[in-house]
């Protein structure tokens, strides 16, 4: 199955069960839900979960893991929602449509926000646990929090914004930082997560950690690029905002071109790591490297 085949399959999947895991639209609160659905369920690419799926299936795992996978997609949401506010960077569109802040006000997108956060937790709790042990599923949560913590989303969002206001934080570490963190810290939770529903040895689970937190990596460096080059109709947002907010990004400190490179040996070195999969981490593989050759 090519790549954007199985990336729509597994879309539908999660799209599918997105919907079923969210509360209700005549559910009381009625206005949080309402927009806790409408940032969930509009066009994302449910990179988080697919990733989780495809390292689970690479290890030959067999039980469903879908709820796992989605509290990713409720914590990306969450972050989104935080990230477009006007305390933060005030953006009028995500995915082709209007920010959840812009639809229905500062305060029930924070409260969104919020709910999306405890939510992720939540079907963990309630809805993975059909289905895994408990032993595991405290993992999850641990995995999770940490890459949700202030050593994780919260941190490197933090010094993302502080960057914006202190030029002397405008180097190579700081740029380090914060991509590490505040990006590719959910993506290395979702391919340990991953591996740990497939009950991973613990060589398995650093090898693969250190292959998510490069492609997590090339995967921001990416979003630095496309802010530049990228069409924003594809892209679903305006470009140029990195710029606009003095953002500090790869192109920023080292150029376009090497902001290339960079990408292509990250994904180089990611993929080398995956070795150990053999014939079964082919379609993990084309998964990096779709996400680093993107266009949007």
């Amino acid at each position: 199955m090519k790549i954007k085949e199985y990336l729509q399959q597994q879309k539908l999947l999660i799209d599918q069960a997105l919907n079923d895991y969210l509360p209700g639209l005549t559910e009381r609160p009625e206005v949080l839900h309402q927009a806790m659905r409408y940032s969930v369920l509009s066009n994302g690419k449910r990179i988080r979960p697919i990733l989780l799926l495809a390292t689970y299936q690479a290890l030959n795992g067999t039980a469903n893991v879908v709820p796992a996978a989605c509290s990713l997609e409720f914590i990306h949401c969450f972050s989104l929602i935080h990230d477009d506010l006007p305390i933060m960077d005030n953006d009028d569109y995500r995915r082709g449509i209007l920010t959840c802040h812009k639809k229905f006000g500062d305060a029930i997108a924070l409260l969104a926000g919020d709910a999306l956060l405890t939510h992720a937790f939540q079907i963990i709790a309630k809805e993975q646990s059909k289905y895994t042990s408990a032993s595991i599923v405290v993992k999850l949560i641990k995995e999770l929090a940490e890459a949700t913590s202030t050593q994780g989303i919260m941190g490197g969002q933090a010094v993302d914004i502080l960057a914006e206001k202190d030029f002397t934080l405008h180097c190579a570490e700081t740029l380090e930082y914060i991509h590490r963190q505040k990006t590719a810290a959910l993506l290395v939770a979702a391919v340990r997560m991953g591996a740990i529903l497939a009950k991973a040895t613990d060589r398995q689970l650093q090898l693969l950690g250190e292959a998510a937190g490069k492609i997590g990596l090339a995967y921001q460096i990416k979003d630095d690029i496309l802010d530049i080059t990228g069409d924003q109709v594809l892209l679903g947002k305006a470009t140029g905002r990195d710029e606009a907010l003095g953002k500090l990004t790869y192109p920023v400190i080292y150029g376009l071109d090497y902001a290339t490179a960079r990408c292509k040996e990250l994904l180089a070195e990611a993929v080398s790591l995956l070795d150990f999969l053999g014939n079964s981490g082919t379609r993990l593989r084309i998964l990096f490297r779709f996400l680093v050759e993107r266009r949007y």
